[in-house]
């Protein structure tokens, strides 16, 4: 009896239906014919049950797909958002620097030491703001890579384990909430309290206007 094993992977229905068995007694080998077909069941009953297994797998990863690409958007949003507020911030310094520059030529000798103290204060709120950015982008870029790569895998085959997959996104999902959430936070936070000190003193600004600028 012929082995099938290493033709089945091209065999089709015509294939099958064209297929040819020797004769006994004017009639099929029994055996041959039994032999064959149990082959086939086996090998077709492993497919199906793989082309099963690779259609929910599939359908589970396209689904997360799209969330992952709706998230994405979500991210871009909070970076623009957070960029508008950065942009209010900076602006709200350089008008209250405004203020102490004309403030302060009214008498500067009687405010210089306060002056110092609100500039190193707003010199760290500034770079607060500015590291605070800087790390939300930083954040993001790289867990967008992991997902980018993550998703390449998931174009490319369906080898990978659909637990790992669901581990994977829950904690970056997990990850992007809490990050987001708590930078604008922060930048809100900063934004209301920066310059609710007894900022408005009079001095000479001129080094603190540049450092704004």
């Amino acid at each position: 009896m012929k082995d099938y094993n290493n033709d089945f992977a091209i065999l089709t229905p015509a294939d099958i239906s064209r297929i040819k068995f020797n004769t006994s007694f004017k009639g099929y080998n029994k055996e041959e014919v039994d032999e064959f077909l149990e082959q086939l069941n086996v090998y077709y009953t492993k497919l199906w049950k793989e082309n099963i297994e690779l259609k929910n797998k599939v359908e589970y990863l396209t689904k997360e797909l799209e969330h992952y690409k709706k998230l994405e958007n979500t991210i871009q949003e909070s970076l623009v958002t957070s960029k508008k507020i950065s942009n209010e911030i900076i602006q709200s310094a350089k008008l209250e620097a405004e203020n102490i520059i004309k403030k302060a030529q009214l008498n500067q000798l009687t405010i210089e030491n306060e002056y110092k103290k609100i500039f190193e204060k707003l010199q760290n709120d500034i770079n607060q703001l500015k590291n605070l950015r800087n790390d939300l982008l930083k954040e993001t870029k790289y867990y967008l890579s992991i997902l980018l790569e993550k998703l390449s895998e998931i174009e490319n085959g369906f080898n990978v384990e659909e637990e790992y997959y669901k581990v994977f996104f829950n904690k970056y999902s997990l990850f992007l909430k809490e990050s987001t959430d708590e930078c604008l936070n922060k930048l809100l936070a900063l934004k209301d309290g920066v310059f609710t000190l007894d900022f408005i003193k009079n001095s000479n600004n001129n080094e603190l206007k540049s450092n704004l600028e």
